[in-house]
């Protein structure tokens, strides 16, 4: 499987997410540098843990997937799910928004945006 077709399937997997997944969260950990070492143990260049982050339950975890190229415009739970959203500004480019709408959680809703964010990095 070529990188943008794991890409295509994490962000597929996130959209049809319907609350945290500790599966979806290693899968999310390993697209972003983590190696799992053993059954029970993670790295991620100095930092070890006994499991991958919460990214999918938990909003910070899910922050520090934000690239240093994008911002969180912002985020709200509301009567059809969870919306975020996330810009991209790039001088050539200009501006553009990036959303992950009525997703299951807050967590997910910015995961599959920063996704899509991350797709579209010129």
């Amino acid at each position: 499987m070529s990188p943008d077709q794991a890409k295509t399937t994490l962000l597929s997997r996130l959209e049809s997410a319907t609350g945290p997944s500790r599966e979806l969260d290693a899968e999310i950990a390993l697209a972003n540098g983590w190696r799992q070492l053993t059954h029970d143990l993670w790295r991620k260049g100095d930092n070890v843990a006994e499991e991958p982050p919460r990214y999918t339950e938990s909003i910070d975890a899910a922050l520090t997937l934000l690239p240093s190229w994008a911002n969180c415009h912002g985020y709200d739970f509301g009567p059809n799910g969870a919306d975020a959203y996330v810009s991209l500004n790039h001088v050539a480019e200009g501006h553009k928004l990036f959303e992950g709408s009525h997703a299951s959680s807050t967590a997910i809703a910015l995961l599959i945006a920063i996704e899509r964010a991350k797709e579209n990095n010129p």
